[in-house]
Protein backbone atom coordinates (compact mmCIF):
# COMPACT_ATOMS: atom_id res chain seq x y z
CA UNK A 1 0.00 0.00 0.00
CA UNK A 2 1.27 3.52 -0.73
CA UNK A 3 1.22 6.08 2.06
CA UNK A 4 1.66 9.81 1.59
CA UNK A 5 3.57 11.55 4.33
CA UNK A 6 1.71 14.14 6.37
CA UNK A 7 3.57 17.34 5.53
CA UNK A 8 4.45 20.29 7.70
CA UNK A 9 1.42 22.28 8.73
CA UNK A 10 -0.75 19.30 9.58
CA UNK A 11 -1.92 19.37 13.14
CA UNK A 12 -0.58 15.98 14.18
CA UNK A 13 0.21 12.49 12.96
CA UNK A 14 -2.46 9.93 12.25
CA UNK A 15 -2.12 8.55 15.73
CA UNK A 16 -0.15 11.09 17.72
CA UNK A 17 -1.45 13.02 20.70
CA UNK A 18 -1.42 16.80 20.94
CA UNK A 19 1.35 17.22 23.50
CA UNK A 20 4.48 17.77 21.42
CA UNK A 21 6.72 17.31 24.46
CA UNK A 22 5.49 13.80 25.22
CA UNK A 23 4.02 11.98 22.21
CA UNK A 24 3.00 8.34 22.67
CA UNK A 25 1.22 7.06 19.55
CA UNK A 26 -0.66 3.82 20.14
CA UNK A 27 -2.37 2.78 16.92
CA UNK A 28 -2.05 -0.30 14.79
CA UNK A 29 -2.23 -0.42 11.03
CA UNK A 30 -0.96 -2.31 8.03
CA UNK A 31 1.83 -0.60 6.17
CA UNK A 32 3.47 -1.59 2.93
CA UNK A 33 3.89 -5.32 2.32
CA UNK A 34 1.40 -6.03 5.06
CA UNK A 35 3.73 -4.71 7.72
CA UNK A 36 2.01 -4.13 11.02
CA UNK A 37 2.87 -1.31 13.36
CA UNK A 38 1.77 0.00 16.70
CA UNK A 39 -0.07 -1.61 19.57
CA UNK A 40 -3.39 -3.37 19.25
CA UNK A 41 -6.06 -2.89 21.89
CA UNK A 42 -6.26 -6.66 22.29
CA UNK A 43 -2.58 -7.06 22.96
CA UNK A 44 -0.68 -6.37 26.18
CA UNK A 45 1.43 -3.22 26.40
CA UNK A 46 4.75 -2.85 28.20
CA UNK A 47 4.88 -0.46 31.12
CA UNK A 48 6.70 2.88 30.65
CA UNK A 49 8.14 2.93 34.17
CA UNK A 50 11.79 3.81 33.56
CA UNK A 51 12.99 7.27 34.51
CA UNK A 52 15.63 9.61 33.12
CA UNK A 53 18.18 8.58 35.76
CA UNK A 54 17.70 4.90 34.83
CA UNK A 55 18.28 5.59 31.16
CA UNK A 56 21.37 7.70 31.72
CA UNK A 57 23.03 5.15 33.98
CA UNK A 58 22.13 2.26 31.68
CA UNK A 59 23.61 4.22 28.77
CA UNK A 60 26.86 4.91 30.63
CA UNK A 61 27.24 1.74 32.69
CA UNK A 62 26.35 -0.46 29.73
CA UNK A 63 29.67 0.57 28.18
CA UNK A 64 31.57 -1.17 30.98
CA UNK A 65 31.34 -4.93 30.46
CA UNK A 66 33.43 -8.07 30.26
CA UNK A 67 34.72 -7.15 26.81
CA UNK A 68 36.54 -4.16 28.31
CA UNK A 69 37.84 -6.04 31.36
CA UNK A 70 38.73 -9.40 29.78
CA UNK A 71 38.56 -9.20 25.98
CA UNK A 72 41.06 -6.37 25.58
CA UNK A 73 43.79 -8.61 26.98
CA UNK A 74 43.43 -11.18 24.20
CA UNK A 75 43.28 -8.41 21.57
CA UNK A 76 46.52 -6.94 22.95
CA UNK A 77 48.35 -10.25 22.44
CA UNK A 78 47.26 -10.50 18.79
CA UNK A 79 47.52 -6.84 17.72
CA UNK A 80 49.91 -5.03 20.08
CA UNK A 81 49.11 -1.69 21.72
CA UNK A 82 49.01 0.27 18.43
CA UNK A 83 46.88 -2.33 16.66
CA UNK A 84 44.55 -2.52 19.66
CA UNK A 85 44.04 1.26 19.67
CA UNK A 86 43.51 1.48 15.91
CA UNK A 87 41.04 -1.40 15.95
CA UNK A 88 38.91 0.15 18.68
CA UNK A 89 39.04 3.58 17.02
CA UNK A 90 37.92 2.28 13.62
CA UNK A 91 34.98 0.35 15.03
CA UNK A 92 34.22 3.18 17.46
CA UNK A 93 33.66 5.50 14.50
CA UNK A 94 31.33 2.93 12.97
CA UNK A 95 29.44 2.69 16.27
CA UNK A 96 28.91 6.45 16.33
CA UNK A 97 27.36 6.16 12.86
CA UNK A 98 25.19 3.25 14.02
CA UNK A 99 23.92 5.02 17.13
CA UNK A 100 23.30 8.30 15.32
CA UNK A 101 21.34 6.43 12.64
CA UNK A 102 19.29 4.61 15.23
CA UNK A 103 18.72 7.84 17.17
CA UNK A 104 17.17 9.61 14.18
CA UNK A 105 14.77 6.76 13.47
CA UNK A 106 13.90 5.91 17.07
CA UNK A 107 13.11 9.52 18.00
CA UNK A 108 10.79 9.73 14.99
CA UNK A 109 9.15 6.37 15.73
CA UNK A 110 9.60 5.74 19.48
CA UNK A 111 8.75 2.33 20.84
CA UNK A 112 10.19 -0.92 22.18
CA UNK A 113 11.99 -3.26 19.80
CA UNK A 114 12.84 -0.41 17.46
CA UNK A 115 15.47 -1.38 14.93
CA UNK A 116 14.13 -4.76 13.70
CA UNK A 117 10.93 -2.77 13.18
CA UNK A 118 12.83 -0.21 11.09
CA UNK A 119 14.51 -2.85 8.93
CA UNK A 120 11.09 -4.23 7.98
CA UNK A 121 9.48 -0.84 7.59
CA UNK A 122 12.11 0.92 5.48
CA UNK A 123 13.90 -1.90 3.61
CA UNK A 124 12.07 -5.23 3.35
CA UNK A 125 9.80 -7.11 5.80
CA UNK A 126 12.08 -10.12 5.33
CA UNK A 127 15.01 -8.07 6.63
CA UNK A 128 12.93 -7.05 9.64
CA UNK A 129 12.31 -10.72 10.41
CA UNK A 130 15.93 -11.85 10.06
CA UNK A 131 17.29 -8.87 12.04
CA UNK A 132 14.73 -9.45 14.78
CA UNK A 133 15.57 -13.15 15.06
CA UNK A 134 19.30 -12.41 14.93
CA UNK A 135 19.05 -9.75 17.63
CA UNK A 136 16.76 -11.77 19.90
CA UNK A 137 18.78 -14.98 19.74
CA UNK A 138 22.07 -13.06 19.82
CA UNK A 139 21.13 -11.32 23.04
CA UNK A 140 19.86 -14.55 24.56
CA UNK A 141 23.20 -16.17 23.65
CA UNK A 142 24.99 -13.17 25.16
CA UNK A 143 23.04 -13.69 28.37
CA UNK A 144 24.45 -17.22 28.51
CA UNK A 145 27.93 -15.91 27.60
CA UNK A 146 27.91 -13.49 30.51
CA UNK A 147 26.87 -16.22 32.93
CA UNK A 148 29.80 -18.26 31.61
CA UNK A 149 32.01 -15.21 32.09
CA UNK A 150 30.89 -15.06 35.71
CA UNK A 151 32.04 -18.66 36.14
CA UNK A 152 35.40 -17.69 34.58
CA UNK A 153 35.77 -14.72 36.90
CA UNK A 154 34.96 -16.69 40.03
CA UNK A 155 37.72 -19.19 39.27
CA UNK A 156 40.12 -16.44 40.31
CA UNK A 157 39.32 -17.50 43.87
CA UNK A 158 39.97 -21.28 43.54
CA UNK A 159 39.37 -22.21 47.18
CA UNK A 160 35.73 -21.12 47.36
CA UNK A 161 34.49 -24.74 47.27
CA UNK A 162 31.79 -24.06 44.66
CA UNK A 163 31.80 -25.63 41.18
CA UNK A 164 31.22 -23.55 38.01
CA UNK A 165 27.73 -25.07 37.74
CA UNK A 166 27.00 -23.97 41.29
CA UNK A 167 28.11 -20.40 40.63
CA UNK A 168 26.07 -20.25 37.42
CA UNK A 169 22.99 -21.36 39.36
CA UNK A 170 23.63 -18.87 42.16
CA UNK A 171 23.81 -15.98 39.66
CA UNK A 172 21.15 -17.34 37.29
CA UNK A 173 18.39 -17.19 39.91
CA UNK A 174 18.60 -13.45 40.74
CA UNK A 175 18.73 -12.71 37.01
CA UNK A 176 15.48 -14.62 36.57
CA UNK A 177 13.90 -12.62 39.40
CA UNK A 178 14.96 -9.26 37.94
CA UNK A 179 13.90 -10.03 34.37
CA UNK A 180 10.59 -11.53 35.54
CA UNK A 181 9.82 -8.56 37.82
CA UNK A 182 8.26 -5.23 36.73
CA UNK A 183 10.64 -3.18 34.60
CA UNK A 184 11.36 -0.68 37.38
CA UNK A 185 13.28 -3.43 39.22
CA UNK A 186 15.50 -3.93 36.18
CA UNK A 187 15.97 -0.15 36.04
CA UNK A 188 16.96 0.08 39.70
CA UNK A 189 19.31 -2.90 39.43
CA UNK A 190 21.11 -1.42 36.44
CA UNK A 191 21.17 2.02 38.05
CA UNK A 192 23.12 0.87 41.10
CA UNK A 193 25.31 -1.60 39.18
CA UNK A 194 26.21 1.19 36.75
CA UNK A 195 27.11 3.57 39.56
CA UNK A 196 29.44 0.95 41.00
CA UNK A 197 31.05 0.23 37.61
CA UNK A 198 31.56 3.91 36.84
CA UNK A 199 33.14 4.66 40.21
CA UNK A 200 35.36 1.58 39.89
CA UNK A 201 36.47 2.58 36.40
CA UNK A 202 37.38 6.07 37.57
CA UNK A 203 39.41 4.61 40.45
CA UNK A 204 41.15 2.22 38.05
CA UNK A 205 41.96 5.06 35.62
CA UNK A 206 43.48 7.18 38.38
CA UNK A 207 45.42 4.21 39.78
CA UNK A 208 46.63 3.25 36.30
CA UNK A 209 48.03 6.74 35.73
CA UNK A 210 49.78 6.63 39.12
CA UNK A 211 51.26 3.20 38.35
CA UNK A 212 52.39 4.29 34.89
CA UNK A 213 54.14 7.35 36.32
CA UNK A 214 56.03 5.30 38.89
CA UNK A 215 53.85 5.77 41.96
CA UNK A 216 53.34 2.03 42.59
CA UNK A 217 55.12 0.15 45.42
CA UNK A 218 57.63 -1.20 42.90
CA UNK A 219 58.58 2.38 42.01
CA UNK A 220 59.20 1.60 38.33
CA UNK A 221 58.07 4.21 35.80
CA UNK A 222 56.44 2.57 32.77
CA UNK A 223 55.42 5.42 30.46
CA UNK A 224 55.28 3.94 26.95
CA UNK A 225 57.91 1.29 27.70
CA UNK A 226 55.87 -1.52 26.17
CA UNK A 227 55.37 0.47 22.97
CA UNK A 228 59.16 0.25 22.52
CA UNK A 229 59.70 -3.28 23.79
CA UNK A 230 58.15 -5.62 22.63
CA UNK A 231 56.84 -2.86 20.31
CA UNK A 232 53.60 -1.28 19.08
CA UNK A 233 52.67 -4.15 16.75
CA UNK A 234 52.28 -7.91 16.95
CA UNK A 235 52.78 -9.99 13.81
CA UNK A 236 49.65 -12.14 13.87
CA UNK A 237 50.51 -15.87 14.08
CA UNK A 238 54.11 -14.99 13.23
CA UNK A 239 53.17 -13.73 9.75
CA UNK A 240 55.86 -11.22 8.77
CA UNK A 241 55.37 -7.80 7.22
CA UNK A 242 52.28 -5.61 6.75
CA UNK A 243 50.07 -8.68 6.32
CA UNK A 244 50.72 -9.85 9.87
CA UNK A 245 50.08 -6.36 11.27
CA UNK A 246 46.86 -6.03 9.26
CA UNK A 247 45.56 -9.35 10.60
CA UNK A 248 46.45 -8.19 14.10
CA UNK A 249 44.41 -5.00 13.70
CA UNK A 250 41.57 -7.06 12.24
CA UNK A 251 41.61 -9.31 15.30
CA UNK A 252 41.38 -6.21 17.52
CA UNK A 253 38.39 -4.92 15.54
CA UNK A 254 36.58 -8.25 15.86
CA UNK A 255 37.27 -8.21 19.58
CA UNK A 256 35.99 -4.64 19.76
CA UNK A 257 32.73 -5.82 18.20
CA UNK A 258 32.06 -7.97 21.26
CA UNK A 259 33.14 -5.17 23.57
CA UNK A 260 30.81 -2.65 21.90
CA UNK A 261 27.91 -5.11 21.59
CA UNK A 262 24.85 -4.05 23.52
CA UNK A 263 25.49 -0.32 23.04
CA UNK A 264 22.25 -0.06 21.07
CA UNK A 265 20.26 -1.54 23.96
CA UNK A 266 19.88 1.90 25.53
CA UNK A 267 17.66 2.94 22.60
CA UNK A 268 15.52 -0.13 23.23
CA UNK A 269 15.29 0.80 26.91
CA UNK A 270 14.30 4.36 25.97
CA UNK A 271 11.06 2.96 24.56
CA UNK A 272 9.98 2.25 28.13
CA UNK A 273 10.67 5.73 29.47
CA UNK A 274 7.85 8.21 29.94
CA UNK A 275 9.14 10.55 27.23
CA UNK A 276 11.19 8.60 24.66
CA UNK A 277 11.12 11.38 22.05
CA UNK A 278 13.08 13.61 24.40
CA UNK A 279 15.24 10.96 26.07
CA UNK A 280 16.56 9.24 22.92
CA UNK A 281 18.37 12.33 21.52
CA UNK A 282 19.89 12.99 24.95
CA UNK A 283 21.38 9.51 25.03
CA UNK A 284 22.60 9.48 21.43
CA UNK A 285 24.38 12.84 21.74
CA UNK A 286 26.63 11.40 24.47
CA UNK A 287 27.64 8.19 22.67
CA UNK A 288 30.90 9.59 21.33
CA UNK A 289 31.96 10.72 24.81
CA UNK A 290 31.31 7.27 26.26
CA UNK A 291 33.26 5.59 23.47
CA UNK A 292 36.23 7.91 24.00
CA UNK A 293 36.20 7.82 27.80
CA UNK A 294 35.53 4.16 28.48
CA UNK A 295 36.74 2.24 25.44
CA UNK A 296 39.51 4.34 23.90
CA UNK A 297 40.95 5.50 27.22
CA UNK A 298 40.65 1.93 28.49
CA UNK A 299 42.67 0.40 25.65
CA UNK A 300 45.30 3.17 25.82
CA UNK A 301 45.86 2.36 29.49
CA UNK A 302 46.01 -1.38 28.77
CA UNK A 303 48.70 -0.80 26.13
CA UNK A 304 50.75 1.27 28.57
CA UNK A 305 50.46 -1.00 31.62
CA UNK A 306 50.88 -4.51 30.20
CA UNK A 307 53.28 -6.06 27.72
CA UNK A 308 51.65 -7.69 24.70
CA UNK A 309 54.08 -10.58 25.28
CA UNK A 310 52.85 -11.28 28.82
CA UNK A 311 52.09 -15.04 28.91
CA UNK A 312 49.03 -14.60 31.13
CA UNK A 313 47.15 -12.31 28.73
CA UNK A 314 44.18 -14.10 27.23
CA UNK A 315 45.53 -17.53 28.17
CA UNK A 316 44.37 -17.96 31.75
CA UNK A 317 41.18 -19.85 32.54
CA UNK A 318 40.06 -17.16 34.97
CA UNK A 319 40.18 -13.40 35.45
CA UNK A 320 43.91 -13.51 36.16
CA UNK A 321 44.18 -13.01 32.38
CA UNK A 322 42.59 -9.55 32.67
CA UNK A 323 45.13 -6.89 31.71
CA UNK A 324 44.12 -4.75 34.69
CA UNK A 325 44.59 -7.62 37.14
CA UNK A 326 48.01 -8.36 35.61
CA UNK A 327 49.03 -4.69 35.69
CA UNK A 328 48.24 -4.12 39.35
CA UNK A 329 49.68 -7.44 40.46
CA UNK A 330 52.93 -6.60 38.65
CA UNK A 331 52.87 -3.18 40.30
CA UNK A 332 52.90 -4.79 43.74
CA UNK A 333 49.35 -3.83 44.74
CA UNK A 334 48.00 -7.10 46.22
CA UNK A 335 44.44 -6.02 47.10
CA UNK A 336 43.37 -4.19 43.95
CA UNK A 337 43.28 -7.27 41.67
CA UNK A 338 40.65 -8.81 43.96
CA UNK A 339 38.59 -5.62 43.82
CA UNK A 340 38.86 -5.56 40.03
CA UNK A 341 37.75 -9.17 39.89
CA UNK A 342 34.66 -8.29 41.93
CA UNK A 343 33.92 -5.39 39.55
CA UNK A 344 34.29 -7.72 36.56
CA UNK A 345 31.84 -10.12 38.20
CA UNK A 346 29.23 -7.39 38.69
CA UNK A 347 29.84 -6.14 35.13
CA UNK A 348 29.28 -9.59 33.65
CA UNK A 349 26.13 -10.22 35.67
CA UNK A 350 24.73 -6.75 34.91
CA UNK A 351 25.49 -7.07 31.19
CA UNK A 352 23.77 -10.45 31.12
CA UNK A 353 20.60 -8.93 32.57
CA UNK A 354 20.64 -6.20 29.91
CA UNK A 355 21.02 -8.80 27.15
CA UNK A 356 18.11 -10.82 28.54
CA UNK A 357 15.98 -7.69 28.75
CA UNK A 358 16.78 -6.75 25.13
CA UNK A 359 16.05 -10.26 23.84
CA UNK A 360 12.66 -10.46 25.56
CA UNK A 361 11.58 -7.02 24.33
CA UNK A 362 12.65 -7.85 20.78
CA UNK A 363 10.59 -11.06 20.74
CA UNK A 364 7.62 -9.08 22.08
CA UNK A 365 8.05 -6.44 19.37
CA UNK A 366 8.30 -9.08 16.64
CA UNK A 367 5.12 -10.73 17.87
CA UNK A 368 3.35 -7.36 17.75
CA UNK A 369 4.37 -6.93 14.11
CA UNK A 370 3.19 -10.44 13.18
CA UNK A 371 6.67 -11.91 12.71
CA UNK A 372 6.60 -14.19 15.73
CA UNK A 373 3.82 -16.28 17.33
CA UNK A 374 1.10 -14.12 18.86
CA UNK A 375 1.50 -15.79 22.25
CA UNK A 376 4.68 -13.71 22.70
CA UNK A 377 2.56 -10.55 22.89
CA UNK A 378 1.18 -11.68 26.24
CA UNK A 379 1.92 -9.20 28.99
CA UNK A 380 1.12 -9.59 32.68
CA UNK A 381 -0.41 -6.92 34.89
CA UNK A 382 3.04 -5.43 35.57
CA UNK A 383 3.66 -4.77 31.87
CA UNK A 384 6.11 -7.67 31.52
CA UNK A 385 6.09 -9.69 28.25
CA UNK A 386 6.36 -12.86 30.29
CA UNK A 387 6.30 -15.44 27.49
CA UNK A 388 9.17 -13.70 25.69
CA UNK A 389 11.06 -13.34 28.97
CA UNK A 390 10.58 -17.03 29.77
CA UNK A 391 12.07 -18.14 26.44
CA UNK A 392 15.05 -15.82 26.83
CA UNK A 393 15.76 -17.00 30.37
CA UNK A 394 15.54 -20.62 29.23
CA UNK A 395 18.19 -20.02 26.54
CA UNK A 396 20.45 -18.69 29.29
CA UNK A 397 20.81 -22.29 30.46
CA UNK A 398 23.38 -22.72 27.65
CA UNK A 399 25.83 -21.35 30.19
CA UNK A 400 25.85 -24.83 31.77
CA UNK A 401 27.92 -25.97 28.78
CA UNK A 402 30.78 -24.56 30.86
CA UNK A 403 30.61 -27.68 33.02
CA UNK A 404 31.82 -30.03 30.29
CA UNK A 405 33.72 -27.77 27.89
CA UNK A 406 35.39 -25.32 30.24
CA UNK A 407 34.00 -21.91 31.13
CA UNK A 408 36.66 -19.91 29.27
CA UNK A 409 36.24 -21.91 26.03
CA UNK A 410 32.43 -21.62 26.11
CA UNK A 411 32.77 -17.90 26.78
CA UNK A 412 34.96 -17.51 23.67
CA UNK A 413 32.49 -19.48 21.51
CA UNK A 414 29.48 -17.53 22.71
CA UNK A 415 31.26 -14.18 22.46
CA UNK A 416 32.20 -14.98 18.83
CA UNK A 417 28.52 -15.65 18.08
CA UNK A 418 27.63 -12.37 19.78
CA UNK A 419 30.23 -10.31 17.90
CA UNK A 420 29.21 -11.50 14.45
CA UNK A 421 25.51 -11.11 15.17
CA UNK A 422 26.15 -7.58 16.46
CA UNK A 423 28.02 -6.63 13.28
CA UNK A 424 25.17 -7.87 11.08
CA UNK A 425 22.63 -5.96 13.16
CA UNK A 426 24.64 -2.75 13.10
CA UNK A 427 25.02 -2.96 9.33
CA UNK A 428 21.25 -3.44 9.05
CA UNK A 429 20.61 -0.39 11.24
CA UNK A 430 22.71 1.78 8.92
CA UNK A 431 21.05 0.31 5.82
CA UNK A 432 17.62 0.99 7.34
CA UNK A 433 18.62 4.57 8.06
CA UNK A 434 19.77 5.17 4.48
CA UNK A 435 16.38 3.94 3.26
CA UNK A 436 14.69 6.08 5.92
CA UNK A 437 16.42 9.20 4.60
CA UNK A 438 15.48 8.19 1.04
CA UNK A 439 11.84 7.87 2.13
CA UNK A 440 11.95 11.34 3.68
CA UNK A 441 13.24 12.82 0.43
CA UNK A 442 10.65 10.94 -1.63
CA UNK A 443 7.86 12.29 0.58
CA UNK A 444 9.06 15.89 0.66
CA UNK A 445 10.32 16.01 4.23
CA UNK A 446 13.50 17.78 5.34
CA UNK A 447 15.90 16.28 7.92
CA UNK A 448 15.50 19.47 9.97
CA UNK A 449 11.92 18.38 10.68
CA UNK A 450 13.10 15.29 12.56
CA UNK A 451 12.93 15.23 16.38
CA UNK A 452 16.68 14.57 16.28
CA UNK A 453 19.00 15.30 13.37
CA UNK A 454 22.57 14.06 13.39
CA UNK A 455 25.49 16.03 11.97
CA UNK A 456 27.31 12.77 11.18
CA UNK A 457 24.78 11.45 8.69
CA UNK A 458 24.37 10.13 6.05
CA UNK A 459 28.16 9.65 5.76
CA UNK A 460 28.30 7.88 9.11
CA UNK A 461 25.59 5.49 7.93
CA UNK A 462 27.53 4.57 4.79
CA UNK A 463 30.73 4.01 6.76
CA UNK A 464 28.95 2.02 9.46
CA UNK A 465 27.11 -0.18 6.97
CA UNK A 466 30.14 -1.15 4.87
CA UNK A 467 32.42 -1.50 7.88
CA UNK A 468 30.06 -3.77 9.81
CA UNK A 469 28.97 -5.98 6.91
CA UNK A 470 32.55 -6.51 5.70
CA UNK A 471 33.79 -7.29 9.20
CA UNK A 472 30.95 -9.77 9.72
CA UNK A 473 32.25 -11.84 6.81
CA UNK A 474 35.85 -11.51 7.98
CA UNK A 475 35.13 -12.35 11.62
CA UNK A 476 36.27 -15.97 11.33
CA UNK A 477 39.40 -15.25 9.31
CA UNK A 478 41.68 -16.84 11.92
CA UNK A 479 40.60 -20.40 11.03
CA UNK A 480 41.83 -19.87 7.45
CA UNK A 481 45.34 -18.97 8.56
CA UNK A 482 47.67 -21.90 7.86
CA UNK A 483 47.59 -24.49 10.63
CA UNK A 484 44.79 -22.87 12.66
CA UNK A 485 41.68 -24.65 11.37
CA UNK A 486 39.20 -25.44 14.13
CA UNK A 487 35.69 -26.63 13.29
CA UNK A 488 34.08 -25.34 16.49
CA UNK A 489 35.63 -21.90 16.01
CA UNK A 490 34.50 -21.82 12.37
CA UNK A 491 30.87 -22.50 13.31
CA UNK A 492 31.00 -20.05 16.22
CA UNK A 493 32.17 -17.30 13.85
CA UNK A 494 29.88 -18.01 10.90
CA UNK A 495 26.70 -19.53 12.35
CA UNK A 496 25.13 -16.07 12.67
CA UNK A 497 25.55 -15.41 8.93
CA UNK A 498 23.78 -18.69 8.17
CA UNK A 499 20.89 -17.85 10.48
CA UNK A 500 20.72 -14.28 9.16
CA UNK A 501 20.66 -15.33 5.50
CA UNK A 502 18.39 -18.32 6.09
CA UNK A 503 15.79 -16.24 7.94
CA UNK A 504 15.84 -13.56 5.25
CA UNK A 505 15.40 -15.98 2.35
CA UNK A 506 12.90 -18.14 4.22
CA UNK A 507 10.61 -15.24 5.12
CA UNK A 508 10.92 -13.73 1.65
CA UNK A 509 10.01 -16.98 -0.08
CA UNK A 510 7.16 -17.90 2.26
CA UNK A 511 5.62 -14.43 2.57
CA UNK A 512 6.65 -13.28 -0.92
CA UNK A 513 7.71 -9.88 0.36
CA UNK A 514 9.24 -7.21 -1.84
CA UNK A 515 11.71 -4.39 -1.38
CA UNK A 516 9.92 -1.32 -0.02
CA UNK A 517 10.11 1.61 -2.43
CA UNK A 518 11.02 4.94 -0.88
CA UNK A 519 7.78 6.61 -1.96
CA UNK A 520 5.72 3.78 -0.46
CA UNK A 521 7.32 3.69 2.99
CA UNK A 522 4.82 4.16 5.82
CA UNK A 523 5.88 7.40 7.50
CA UNK A 524 2.61 7.95 9.31
CA UNK A 525 1.69 5.27 11.82
CA UNK A 526 3.42 5.15 15.16
CA UNK A 527 5.47 8.30 14.62
CA UNK A 528 5.79 11.24 16.94
CA UNK A 529 3.98 14.45 16.04
CA UNK A 530 5.05 15.98 12.74
CA UNK A 531 4.79 19.48 14.12
CA UNK A 532 6.80 21.19 16.82
CA UNK A 533 10.18 19.45 16.74
CA UNK A 534 12.03 22.68 15.97
CA UNK A 535 10.12 24.34 18.78
CA UNK A 536 11.17 21.56 21.17
CA UNK A 537 14.84 22.04 20.28
CA UNK A 538 14.51 25.82 20.74
CA UNK A 539 12.92 25.35 24.17
CA UNK A 540 15.61 22.87 25.24
CA UNK A 541 18.42 25.18 24.11
CA UNK A 542 16.90 28.01 26.15
CA UNK A 543 16.55 25.70 29.16
CA UNK A 544 20.21 24.68 28.82
CA UNK A 545 21.29 28.33 28.58
CA UNK A 546 19.62 29.13 31.90
CA UNK A 547 21.34 26.27 33.74
CA UNK A 548 24.47 26.81 35.80
CA UNK A 549 27.84 25.82 34.26
CA UNK A 550 28.19 23.04 36.83
CA UNK A 551 24.75 21.66 35.97
CA UNK A 552 25.50 21.79 32.24
CA UNK A 553 28.80 19.96 32.78
CA UNK A 554 27.04 17.28 34.84
CA UNK A 555 24.37 16.72 32.18
CA UNK A 556 26.97 16.75 29.39
CA UNK A 557 28.72 13.81 31.04
CA UNK A 558 25.65 12.00 32.41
Amino acid sequence: MSNQFIHKGDEESASGPKDIRNPHPRSISSGSNGFTTGVDDGVGEVNRALKHRHLQMIGIGGAIGTGLWLGTGYALTTAGPAGLLIGFLLLGLAMIGVMESLGEMASMFPGSGSFPHFAGRFVDPALGFCVGINYAYGNAISFAAELSACAVVLQYWPDNGVSPAGWISILYLPSIVIIAAPVRFYGESEFYCSIMKILAFIVIVVTSVVVDLGGAPTGSRLGFTYWNNPGPWVQYSGIAGPGGRFLGVLSAIINAAYTYSGAECVILVAGETKNPVREIPRVVKKVWFRILFFYILGVILVGMLVSSADPLLGSADDASGSPYVIAFRNAGIPTLPHIINAVILVSAWSAGNSYAYASARTLYSMALSGRFPKMFTKVNRFGLPWVAAALTLAIGALAYLSISSGASKVFLWLSALTAQGALLNWGSICLSHLRFRAALRANGMEPDDLPYRSKWLPYGSWYGMFCCYILAFLSGYSVFVTGQWDTATFFANYLSIGIYGGCFLGWKLVKRTSFVKAAEVDLIHGRSTSKGHKEIRTIEKEEDRLKSPLRRAYEWIL
